[in-house]
């Protein structure tokens, strides 16, 4: 394999670092969106369930 020129090296290597962290954060993103939904309907279950015990 031939090296790659010196002017485009950086450019490329620039470039996957920065996909590699885009990816990164979408994935923080995504396991956040996903544990905090989930962190919400067991609040709500939680609540439901408190309610039903006073109620009932």
């Amino acid at each position: 394999m031939k090296p790659l020129k010196p002017t485009l090296s950086p450019l490329l290597t620039n470039a996957a670092a920065s996909s590699a962290v885009m990816n990164f954060n979408a994935m923080i993103i995504s396991f956040y969106v996903f544990f905090s939904k989930y962190l919400l309907l067991g609040i709500i279950i939680a609540n439901l369930h408190k309610i039903m015990l006073t109620y009932i």
